[in-house]
């Protein structure tokens, strides 16, 4: 049975901007090494990134049509913003 792990709770824990620049450490040599393996593979990645990134607003953006039109009794541009939330949340699942 291994020992127990002796904790010490009077050791300062380091400041969490130092933490997170320490978690960074070693990306910019990971972004080089992928970069040489495979530019086009990625800067895809990348694009695809960021496009996952930006679907969840575009959701709750279409969210907010879909209310402005039911307010506004508009059926047809209601239909419309179901149909534009409907793709971005099937381009989500993708």
């Amino acid at each position: 049975m291994p020992p127990p792990i002796k904790q010490t709770p009077n050791e300062p824990k380091p400041p969490w901007f130092a933490s997170l620049r320490s978690s960074f450490e070693h990306t910019p040599r990971t972004l080089g090494l992928v970069w040489r393996s495979s530019r086009a593979g990625t800067v895809v990645v990348g694009i695809l990134t960021l496009a996952c990134a930006l679907i969840p607003l575009g959701v709750a953006w279409a969210g907010k049509q879909i209310i402005d039109a039911v307010v506004r009794h508009g059926a047809d541009a209601t239909l419309r913003w179901v149909l534009v939330e409907l793709a971005l949340v099937a381009a989500l699942a993708l």
